[in-house]
């Protein structure tokens, strides 16, 4: 026993010693205590080898050439998870661009398209939903440079440099060149925000982003990381699915009105641009961007004729 607490310590030391070498250093950006010493100490230091060698000199670039490569295309949808999704006729989304995020895996077998894009930028749902995100394959997988600890590199995924707000705690960035870097917003969707202006999308249609959320009785909570940790026993009421933050997945805190003040920041550096950003969520309460019918996005021609 004492031998086993013994590596663990050195591990533990080696471990540290390398978190001091990295960008970011807060625990939201770092493994969390449910990884076992050495494998945390493997991912700090694939994170670290990442930033060093790959991100500029491989990532960037890959991320500048996905611009050139989706040249042209004028709109695109970012999805959120929120219940609204199931009652949205997503069928319509088979040939447009798309952002999916996070546990999105779950609603994939309904459907008979894939997501263009893959979005995961969150240490708990990277940690708890690892396997089912290493498996879901088809989309680009855009992934931040600090989930390296537990997410694979492969030709199908480009890493980004996601950074926290520079304006904290006061208020919220969007870049407007993720190639350089992007800035958290309390939701992913921002981040998909900013990776969708960079690409060059002139129309970016928000849907399933309810913004509105309720805590079950049987929640547990902690601010273990630094920000507000959720543990739930029950089904999840909040999103598509009942098992999305489900028994024994952790979830943040979501902080909607942080949400609102990031969407609003978005609104106000793309309004102007040449790019809009439209809410095209069934129901919800985000009244930010201005919003649009789902259905009437895919009206085609010869129906609008009609109605004439």
């Amino acid at each position: 026993m004492q031998s086993v607490e013994r590596n663990d310590e050195a591990l533990e030391q080696r471990y540290q010693s390398v978190v001091t070498r990295l960008p970011l250093r807060s625990p939201i950006f770092l493994p969390t205590a449910r990884m076992p010493p050495a494998e945390r100490l493997a991912g700090v230091e694939a994170v670290e080898d990442l930033y060093r060698h790959r991100l500029d000199s491989l990532y960037k670039p890959k991320l500048k050439a996905l611009r050139q490569a989706w040249q042209g295309r004028k709109r695109c949808f970012v999805i959120g998870n929120g219940p609204s999704l199931n009652q949205t006729d997503l069928s319509l989304l088979k040939g447009e661009v798309t952002f999916a995020v996070n546990s999105f895996f779950l609603k994939a077998p309904e459907l008979d398209w894939l997501p263009t894009f893959y979005v995961v930028e969150d240490h708990l749902v990277a940690e708890d939903r690892r396997e089912q995100i290493e498996a879901f394959r088809g989309p680009v997988r855009l992934f931040p440079a600090y989930l390296r600890y537990c997410l694979a590199e492969g030709d199908d995924t480009i890493f980004f440099d996601h950074r926290p707000r520079k304006s904290y705690p006061h208020g919220f960035d969007f870049s407007t060149d993720a190639s350089d870097f992007t800035y958290a917003g309390c939701t992913v969707t921002f981040t998909c925000l900013q990776l969708a202006y960079f690409l060059g999308f002139e129309e970016i249609y928000l849907i399933g982003v309810d913004a509105n959320y309720v805590l079950p009785a049987d929640v547990q909570q902690s601010d273990k990381y630094g920000v507000g940790i959720l543990d739930m026993g029950s089904d999840d009421p909040n999103h598509f699915h009942p098992d999305y933050f489900g028994k024994g997945y952790r979830w943040h805190d979501p902080q909607v009105d942080k949400m609102i003040q990031a969407y609003g920041e978005a609104e106000r550096v793309v309004r102007g641009t040449g790019t809009r950003i439209y809410n095209a969520t069934v129901g919800g309460k985000l009244e930010v961007f201005e919003r649009r019918p789902f259905a009437s996005l895919f009206v085609s021609p010869h129906q609008d004729r009609q109605q004439v």
